[in-house]
C-alpha cells in the first residue's frame, strides 16, 4: 500500500471513529418527571425522556441515604421515553440512578434527585 493510500485509509478510520464516538456521546437526558431537584407529591411513575432511543440496563432507587434498591420490571424496549412505575413512595429525598444502552451499544449512566413531600394539609395545625 502506498503512502497516499495509507494516509487516506488512516484519515477515513479516524473520521469514522470520531463520528461514532460523537454519536455515542450525544445521548442525554432531556427531561424528567419529577424534575431533577424538584419537591412535590408522590409520583405515580418516573418518566425519563432521552435525546435518542435507549433501553435500560439497570436502575436503582435510593431514599434518604438508605440502601439502593434495584428497580424491577424495567422496559427493555428501545424508546426515547422510558417510564418507571413507582408504588407509594414515602415522603423523603430520593435518588434514581440508571444505566441505559444506546443504539450505538454505548452505556449512558446518570441520575436524578427529587423529594416527595409529606401531606402539607395533614401536617399543618388546625386553627381554632
Amino acid at each position: 500500500m502506498n503512502a497516499t493510500k495509507r494516509a487516506w485509509t488512516a484519515l477515513s478510520l479516524l473520521l469514522l471513529s470520531a463520528t461514532a464516538a460523537d454519536a455515542a456521546d450525544a445521548v442525554r437526558l432531556v427531561t424528567s418527571t419529577p424534575a431533577d431537584g424538584s419537591t412535590g407529591a408522590n409520583p405515580a411513575s418516573i418518566v425519563l425522556e432521552f435525546s435518542e432511543p435507549v433501553h435500560f440496563s439497570r436502575a436503582f432507587l435510593k431514599r434518604d441515604g438508605g440502601r439502593a434498591e434495584a428497580v424491577r420490571d424495567l422496559r427493555q424496549k428501545d424508546a426515547r421515553t422510558q417510564t418507571i412505575s413507582t408504588a407509594g413512595l414515602a415522603p423523603g429525598h430520593y435518588v434514581l440512578q440508571w444505566e441505559v444502552f444506546t443504539e450505538h451499544t454505548s452505556i449512558y449512566s446518570s441520575h436524578i434527585q427529587f423529594t416527595v413531600a409529606g401531606d402539607p394539609v395533614a401536617a399543618a395545625p388546625t386553627p381554632r
